[in-house]
């Protein structure tokens, strides 16, 4: 039985409903059921996403993949990585990709939202969004001027530096700087160039997902309903107008009206999908599969894309987390967390950032690399923690230009929709990652780093030319869980939905997820994505006051 608050048993109409309990619907649902006449519904398919897990930074390792918890998508054979599937993690619980995901919080470049300007999507600058980020944020790290005018401090999503660094953290930096990446002290002014310590939405040792900031404080409100285990197959739609949702929810068929706005919010893959099973997009593949089309908007589930990640990992001389996990270790580390909210387990796993660029010319950077103080075993066809000490660094092309499509395989909600996506299917993004591996090595072999080192992990021996890192990349290439751009923002005809979010062609329902995105921020896309819903939920408010 789904869990529900708020509301009153029989109610079948609200004035929002809100599909999708991830970073986004948790923001609408937080601030627009601030307004006590108005009555919010939430619905979310999965569970209340609690416990130890979810709560602890390190649970991200044992989330991602794990039933009941993950969507866990899997991709149609990849031809450009050897015919490989690749598995795309997305949230199935009240928080969604926030309560899974490793909790870095970056906002990328300012190019990357004139990118989205250009794309004609006026007052979606970088400039544009900062007050939306700045409104989200309870910043908890070390107040200063520049802290003052690029962090906010009364919002409900917590915001911190580390807590606990691994010792080889800093040794990165100081490789970094060694091969001209200097420190940077500030990561969110949106012209990051330079290494540093990420931020992570955590809060005193534990994890600050979009549910425990905007949604937990709401949860008390009698005019907000939330109701999990309810999976969403359509939206009614008549004469031009969204009107309805029509769900499962506990094995059985439900519809709510919606006498204000139905906001869309199931992420990359299923925002698109749903669209599709009302009959929103292409309309003759909608025709085949026998849905009513409403709207012929061949763009829909069109520009999917996503970070393509390559890691190199060395053996290293110091002891990492991969090797503090054994019972000695993990009671140390418990204890640690339970005394003193510190040590391993209360830590983000990516400890440390660059972002540098492939050619000097560049005016921004182009590649984002992660350190990891832990080290991969891939022997055996599962990925685990290697026996062995090491650390691990990877890069992403901040900007990939591979594009894909998300299809339904037929009209029933149970069926995971078709995710069409080549990683390398662009030939910019197999030279922009060659040209980041190299930068990887180099910093590998720095004074400050190269004395640490051992041995090889991956690769077990190092390229010495485009070729051989050509065949490392296929082997090895990953998604960046940063999935976006499904159902773009935009002025032109393509478009799925205008830039003030609203589903063109229809009345009465928006997109506010990361689907939105015409193009993809250079780092992790949670930061942005909450920057969207909180101006989402300013605009939704505003047009029904």
């Amino acid at each position: 039985m789904g869990m529900r608050t708020g509301g009153i048993e029989d109610e079948q109409e609200y004035d929002f409903i809100i599909i999708g309990a991830g970073s986004a619907g948790c923001v609408l649902a937080g601030r627009l059921s601030e307004n006590p006449s108005a009555r919010v519904l939430l619905l979310e398919a999965g569970d209340e996403g609690k416990g130890f897990l979810v709560d602890v930074p390190a649970g991200t390792f044992a989330l991602m993949g794990r039933a009941g918890v993950d969507w866990d998508y899997d991709t149609e054979p990849d031809p450009s990585v050897h015919g490989r599937k690749t598995r795309w993690a997305a949230g199935r619980m009240l928080g969604g990709s926030s309560g899974i995901n490793g909790m870095v919080y970056t906002r990328g470049l300012r190019g990357d939202y004139d990118a989205w300007v250009a794309a004609g999507c006026r007052n979606w600058s970088f400039e544009d969004l900062l007050p939306y980020l700045r409104r989200a944020e309870r910043y908890e790290g070390p107040q200063s001027a520049t802290s003052q005018t690029w962090h906010g401090n009364d919002g409900p999503l917590c915001v911190s530096p580390p807590r606990t660094l691994h010792p080889l953290a800093s040794v990165f930096l100081e490789a970094c700087a060694e091969r001209g990446l200097p420190t940077v002290d500030e990561s969110c002014d949106g012209a990051v160039l330079g290494a540093y310590y990420p931020l992570g939405t955590t809060h005193r040792g534990h994890r600050c997902s979009a549910a425990a900031a905007y949604l937990q404080p709401a949860r008390h409100r009698r005019n907000l309903t939330v109701l999990t285990q309810c999976l969403v197959d359509r939206i009614e739609i008549s004469a031009g107008r969204a009107t309805a949702v029509r769900a499962v929810h506990a094995g059985v068929s439900k519809q709510w009206r919606a006498r204000r706005e139905i906001l869309l919010c199931a992420g990359a893959v299923g925002s698109p999908a749903i669209l599709l099973r009302s009959g929103v997009g292409p309309g003759a593949e909608l025709q085949t599969l026998g849905i009513h089309v409403h709207v012929d908007s061949p763009d829909v589930g069109a520009n999917v894309h996503d970070h393509c990640g390559v890691s190199q990992s060395r053996f290293v001389d110091v002891p990492t987390y991969n090797t503090q996990m054994g019972p000695f270790g993990l009671t140390k580390s418990l204890l640690q967390l339970l005394i003193a909210r510190r040590g391993p387990l209360t830590s983000i796993a990516v400890q440390a950032m660059a972002y540098g660029k492939s050619r000097p010319e560049l005016q921004e950077a182009d590649l984002v690399f992660s350190f990891l103080p832990l080290c991969i075993d891939f022997t055996g066809g599962h990925p685990k923690l290697h026996k062995r000490a090491g650390i691990t660094i990877g890069a992403h092309a901040g900007r990939p230009w591979t594009r894909g499509r998300v299809r339904l395989r037929d009209a029933s909600p149970q069926s995971a929709p078709l995710i069409e996506y080549r990683l390398l299917g662009d030939e910019r993004d197999l030279r922009l990652l060659i040209e980041a591996q190299k930068h990887i090595a180099n910093i590998f072999t720095a004074p400050a780093l190269a004395r640490h080192v051992m041995d090889n992990n991956v690769p077990a021996a190092i390229p010495e030319e485009d070729a051989g890192w050509e065949a490392m990349i296929r082997n090895y290439a990953g998604i960046g869980y940063h999935c976006v751009g499904s159902c773009r923002m935009g002025r032109d005809a393509r478009a799925v939905v205008d830039p003030e979010l609203r589903v063109r062609g229809l009345d009465n329902l928006r997109v506010v997820d990361a689907s939105v995105m015409p193009n993809i921020t250079s780092g992790n896309t949670n930061a942005p994505v909450i920057a969207i819903s909180e101006r989402a939920a300013e605009w939704v408010s505003r047009a029904t006051a």
